[in-house]
């Protein structure tokens, strides 16, 4: 990750993890954007319904 920006090694999508916009192809459309915390070295993750 660099400036908020990950790259998919995969598929090549680049994303900001800020604001889960969707910055070069092939990936077309933003990302969800989920709620995160890091609490004892464990990820917790909200999923919104």
């Amino acid at each position: 990750m660099e400036n908020g920006e990950v790259e998919c090694p995969l598929h090549a999508d680049l994303v900001d993890v800020r604001t889960s916009r969707a910055l070069a192809a092939p990936i077309t459309r933003d990302t969800r954007h989920h709620d995160t915390k890091i609490v004892d070295n464990r990820l917790f993750v909200r999923l919104q319904a």
